[in-house]
């Protein structure tokens, strides 16, 4: 009962939509870590934590950037098919 209230939900459209991008946009931040500890493996440990830690915050801001992409588009239809 409570499931079918959210089978339709727009939200609940959003979040999956998010959730099946952010899987190769987190794939994309690991391919570019990856690159750049394979291109400098001998550099400073500052600097391969620096870039660590920039591909985390990417990992982490990406879907973040993708949900209110999807959510401003939700709500730019709705006003377009209010008019």
């Amino acid at each position: 009962m409570i499931l079918e209230n959210f089978a339709g939900s727009p939200l609940i459209e959003n979040l999956g939509w998010t959730l099946l991008h952010s899987v190769w946009q987190i794939a994309f931040a690991a391919f570019w870590l990856w690159l750049a500890l394979r291109v400098f493996p001998k550099s400073v440990a500052n600097a391969r934590y620096s870039v660590s830690l920039s591909a985390l915050v990417l990992a982490f801001v990406l879907p973040l950037l993708s949900r209110s992409a999807y959510i401003f588009r939700h709500n730019a239809d709705a006003e377009t098919r209010t008019k």
